[in-house]
């Protein structure tokens, strides 16, 4: 290029990226690994300015908890949260795009300035499943069966334990064209507040359910009201505001031997019942029978979860207007 009047502009800006809370997806198998937003462009003659580049945005569901790893680290300790996406159009901005270069209009020619780098950095993603209704349960105690029986989820469903390694999400539609979901978490074993099993990783996926469902099997069970104790106190031992959700118990296979689940169906209920002042408010609202395969039991219980989802559960009610308990704070001694 020979002498003459610069006029170069200047270069566009680099994209950004961003995480955004979108109804199009329920899950992060979508996600790449890798994501980089456009470069911009460069100044071109006669004092024109090059296009910034696009920013690209990463979708993902609400309930999607936003962090930064320190690159080379993955230490807990070296995370930061930065942001809750808990309601869809909610958007975080992860890395900031360059600025363009300085074009030469005010310099001879060649010597214009470089742009600068955008950020690049590590993030995680971890999505906490946003449902109504959470089920709670052991391994192959018919959670995925149940889920497909009142949902249009298509679980992986096979009589061995951890079947369900992820949690699903079922949606089940009403003719009022009123919804409710309902989130299926893998099997809890004694000590899953510990992280045995499949642990609090997955008990974590529950927390921001509305609804808690306790399903027991009563057709292998030897005491099925042993068997709701032992999930309610891992419940408990993870968070005791989570146990504190308005909760049901299903007592699932009922139609597998009824001559002997029968009975234990109606000593569950009985104990539930009678244990409910020791339980206080983490007493169970209901206990049900049901019959995933052959659907025994399904709309009731769904009529049910309706009512406490809507604040209309009788019993629900009831329990809050007479809830007087307070805490006792008292000082140590000197």
């Amino acid at each position: 290029i020979g002498p003459g009047y610069p006029c170069g502009g200047n270069g566009g800006r680099g994209g950004d990226v961003l995480v955004a809370a979108t109804p199009s997806f329920h899950s992060l198998a979508h996600v790449n690994g890798h994501v980089q937003a456009e470069d911009g462009l460069a100044g071109k003659k006669q004092n024109l300015n090059g296009d910034s580049g696009r920013s690209t945005v990463i979708q993902v569901p609400r309930g999607v908890v936003v962090r930064e790893l320190r690159i080379g680290s993955t230490s807990p300790g070296q995370k930061e949260e930065l942001a809750d996406l808990d309601k869809v159009g909610e958007s975080v901005l992860v890395a900031k795009g360059g600025r363009g270069g300085m074009g030469n209009t005010m310099a001879r020619p060649h010597e214009s300035s470089d742009g600068l780098a955008g950020e690049e950095r590590r993030i995680e993603l971890e999505l906490k499943t946003v449902a109504d209704v959470g089920l709670v349960g052991m391994p192959n105690a018919g959670k995925s069966t149940l889920l497909g029986a009142v949902s249009r989820a298509c679980p992986k469903i096979a009589p061995y334990p951890f079947t369900t390694v992820a949690p699903y999400v079922g949606k089940v539609d009403f003719v009022d064209g009123s919804t409710l979901t309902m989130a299926d978490a893998p099997g809890l074993v004694e000590g899953a507040h510990r992280g045995e099993g499949l642990g609090h990783e997955f008990l974590r996926h529950l927390e921001r359910t509305k609804v808690l469902i306790y399903v027991v099997d009563c057709a292998r069970s030897t005491d099925p009201f042993l068997d709701f104790l032992s999930l309610q106190r891992e419940v408990q031992t993870f968070s005791f505001e989570m146990a504190l959700k308005p909760s049901a118990v299903v007592a699932t296979k009922c139609d597998v031997k009824p001559e002997e689940t029968l009975p234990k169906v109606d000593k569950l209920y009985r104990s539930v019942r009678s244990a409910e002042p020791s339980l206080g408010s983490s007493a169970p609202l209901f206990v049900r029978a049901v019959s995933a395969r052959f659907g025994e039991g399904i709309p009731g219980l769904l009529q049910e979860l309706r009512l406490i989802l809507r604040g209309d559960h009788q019993k629900w009610i009831e329990r809050h207007a007479a809830d007087t308990s307070s805490w006792q704070v008292a000082s140590g001694d000197g």
